[in-house]
């Protein structure tokens, strides 16, 4: 218990506040630097979130996560982080956090929907990690700027993760068939995915499917696919599904 003669540090004010919870929620909260200290003093310190919500911060920033990743490398409880919808920190934020996942075993879920601030950029420098980080298993980068190059790298990073197993590039319009190939290449031999979602994405069309459908005929550990609202898969794009899916029995 801190003593009461002292001014309480930002960590030890956000702990008395939440006490000793697993899961903290700070969406639309961040609206000061005393909380973005604290936030990070509390996780260097480890104490105790196992979860931390910063949804929707519409002033989290580029420099906030270069704070935050540095507290990545420290802490030893946190397992996820959501900063869906934090459109106010760009590719040089998420390649601040693609640096502190290097040395961070402990977190296993990310979530980035529309981060419509990072670009390819910040994508490809957090699959770059992937590839040497063994905690993560759930990624989430739906709604935003994604795209082809950004998936080569991934697919990359999918030969050597034997970790991620919970993919959702959820209406990601600038993926294409060059992208979807790329990635269907690599299923073809990657053993720990078990579901990936390209819900939405305008662009998969049937050639993205006969790619997919490929991949999926020596896959057998893919449990979930989902292709709802690709509107531009047509007839051939669903009778080369259908037959990937008389030898694939998972």
């Amino acid at each position: 218990m801190p003593s009461l003669g002292r001014k309480l540090t930002p960590a030890e004010v956000l702990e008395r506040i939440y006490g000793a919870v697993d899961e903290l929620a700070l969406s639309d909260n961040i609206d000061g630097d005393f909380w973005k200290v604290a936030l990070c003093e509390a996780l260097e310190m480890n104490r105790g979130f196992k979860s931390l919500y910063l949804s929707w911060c519409s002033l989290f920033n580029d420099e906030d996560c270069v704070t935050l990743a540095e507290a990545f490398k420290s802490t030893q409880t946190l397992t996820s982080i959501s900063l869906v919808g934090c459109g106010n920190f760009g590719s040089e934020g998420c390649t601040a956090l693609a640096e502190g996942l290097k040395n961070n075993q402990t977190l296993m879920s990310i979530h980035l929907e529309s981060c419509n601030g990072v670009r390819d950029g910040g994508y490809i420098a957090l699959f770059e990690a992937l590839k040497s980080n063994r905690g993560v298993t759930k990624l989430h980068v739906a709604c935003c700027s994604l795209g082809n190059e950004g998936c080569q790298v991934l697919s990359e990073a999918l030969e050597s993760n034997r970790s991620l197993a919970v993919l959702a590039l959820t209406e990601c319009d600038e993926i294409s068939q060059t992208g979807v190939k790329a990635l269907s290449e690599v299923l073809k031999r990657n053993e720990t995915l078990r579901s990936i979602d390209f819900a939405c994405c305008s662009q998969f069309d049937d050639e993205a499917c006969k790619d997919l459908s490929e991949a999926l005929k020596s896959n057998q550990a893919l449990l979930e696919l989902d292709l709802s609202g690709c509107r531009s898969i047509l007839g051939a794009g669903c009778k080369a599904l259908a037959e990937a899916l008389k030898s694939n029995h998972t």
